[in-house]
């Protein structure tokens, strides 16, 4: 159940990360994710997002988690563009101009879903639990219809991702449990839908280690404990074996 939660330091070279995230890419797409990467370092400076994440090390995260989904240079490229519209008015022009317009229309639709999100207050107000599991569904399928094309709901189900990680070893209990309360309602269940499971399960593990943290701790305490126990039944299985086998 537990999950290892990588904290990632802003002081990690960022040429180095981006030649281990673009091995697998051909010379257009890592020439892509350069420029995007330049670009970042170039606007992003010291900037950190709200909850107290470098603007840098959050968005080159989200990247990291994109292409562990093996996804393409594209969505990548939008993954670390993505904090450009905090930091730019002119953000789409920008982009779309440096990066292309593709990345512009990705880094767009992940704006565009964060503003549908914001339906969700209307749905905490429902006064019955049945009337608001209905209206959670409708803002779910109202999500994924306005999307145009699949990567940018994998995109803010990456962002999301590294926004638990971050909270759940350094937000304020207020941020960790709205965070957590958002993933439960949305990301998890899009995930879930869209069968992305490395993400749905670790979304719903550090969901739950935010919302429920002595609960989470207690748990994984028992998991270890039975873990120490299967592996020293293993091990002596192993012993017996290699003893009859001599």
């Amino acid at each position: 159940m537990t999950i290892q939660v990588r904290e990632a330091t802003s002081e990690a070279d960022p040429q180095a990360w981006l030649h281990e995230a673009a091995q697998r890419y051909g010379a257009p797409e890592r020439e892509l994710l350069q420029q995007t990467l330049t670009l970042a370092l170039e606007l992003y400076g010291e900037r950190a997002r709200p909850d107290g994440e470098p603007l840098l090390t959050h968005c080159r995260e989200v990247a990291g988690i994109l292409a562990g989904l093996t996804l393409d240079a594209e969505s990548l490229a939008a993954g670390l563009a993505s904090g450009l519209p905090v930091v730019v008015s002119a953000w789409h022009e920008l982009a779309a101009a440096r990066l292309g317009t593709g990345v512009a229309a990705l880094i767009e639709g992940v704006e565009r879903m964060g503003q549908i999100r914001g339906l969700r207050g209307k749905v905490e107000r429902a006064s019955r639990p049945e009337e608001r599991a209905a209206q959670l569904e409708a803002l779910r399928k109202m999500l994924l219809a306005m999307v145009q094309d699949v990567r940018v709901v994998l995109v803010a189900l990456a962002d999301q991702t590294q926004r638990l990680r971050y909270l759940a070893g350094h937000g304020t209990p207020e941020a960790r449990l709205a965070a957590a309360q958002d993933t439960f309602d949305l990301f998890a269940p899009l995930a879930n839908r869209l069968g992305v499971w490395q993400l749905k399960w670790e979304l719903e593990d550090l969901a739950f280690r935010c919302s429920a943290p002595d609960t989470y701790k207690a748990i994984a305490r028992e998991l270890d404990e039975k873990r120490q126990d299967r592996e020293a039944f293993i091990g002596q299985v192993m012993d017996r074996l290699r003893a009859e086998l001599r």
